[in-house]
């Protein structure tokens, strides 16, 4: 099932006891721009960098004004003791099939690379705009559950709220072989709108719940510059102003 991936290893670690965090683009791109700001603060390097043809068929535009094919790519760093591993990309699996080869893929991998718990990030998507995005959690393991739950304003009665979780966040944890959980912050389900607000509520508590040390000051000042840059339409309906290059979404 795996022949459909080829794997670049550009660094190996070996650790005890590591967390993968896992973000995405799908609804608002809330994972996505919660790990982009992550890469971008630690100011980290891919040690991995994985490519299929079940990718989107697309060539990306860089800011080297060159194409290249979308690929998923794994980082690392560490603070304190702790061990993290970062998974994002330029795309997702286009088919069901892709997703679950990958998914077998990355557990796999990470497994042997010591990563024992399991962090993914994504949006719930609203029909209005959260001025302030609730968090929810779910997971694979009751215990982790409560773990990550406990001491802060997290919610984990989604069962009737929210169906599924859709693509590699999901079925990861839904492969039950590493213990984990997801979190998850309202936005708006609109496919133009950036949630920036969404991606701030996780960024603020991952780096409180595993004290990431980041400063989020940065992140603050491009939501009050991409407001500027939004309007809503009467009743409430998003429109996009101009177009804004918002770097953490990459």
């Amino acid at each position: 099932m795996k022949k459909n991936w080829k794997i670049k290893t550009i660094k190996t670690i070996k650790v005890k006891k590591g967390i993968l965090i896992l973000g995405f683009p799908g609804i608002a791109n809330v994972g996505k721009i919660c790990i982009n700001f992550l890469i971008e603060s630690k100011k980290l390097k891919p040690i991995a960098e994985f490519s299929s043809y079940t990718l989107s068929s697309v060539a990306f535009i860089n800011e080297k004004n060159l194409v290249s094919l979308p690929k998923i790519f794994l980082y690392y760093f560490k603070t304190g003791n702790k061990n993290y591993f970062l998974l994002s990309g330029d795309a997702q699996p286009q088919t069901e099939q892709g997703v679950y080869e990958f998914c077998e893929l990355i557990l796999d991998y990470v497994k042997k690379a010591g990563v024992s718990e399991v962090i993914t990030l994504a949006g719930i998507g609203l029909q209005n705009i959260p001025q302030k995005p609730k968090l929810y959690i779910t997971g694979n393991n009751p215990k982790l559950i409560k773990k990550y739950a406990s001491g802060w304003n997290i919610s984990n009665k989604l069962y009737g709220f929210l169906g599924y979780i859709g693509g590699i966040s999901g079925v990861l944890l839904g492969m039950n072989k590493i213990p984990g959980v997801s979190i998850l912050a309202e936005t708006f389900a609109n496919p133009m709108y950036i949630g920036m607000k969404g991606a701030q509520q996780i960024l603020e508590y991952l780096n409180n719940k595993l004290n990431l040390k980041l400063d989020l000051k940065d992140l603050d000042k491009e939501i009050a510059e991409l407001e500027e840059e939004m309007l809503l339409k009467p009743g409430g309906e998003f429109k996009e102003k101009t177009k804004k290059d918002i770097s953490y979404i990459g």
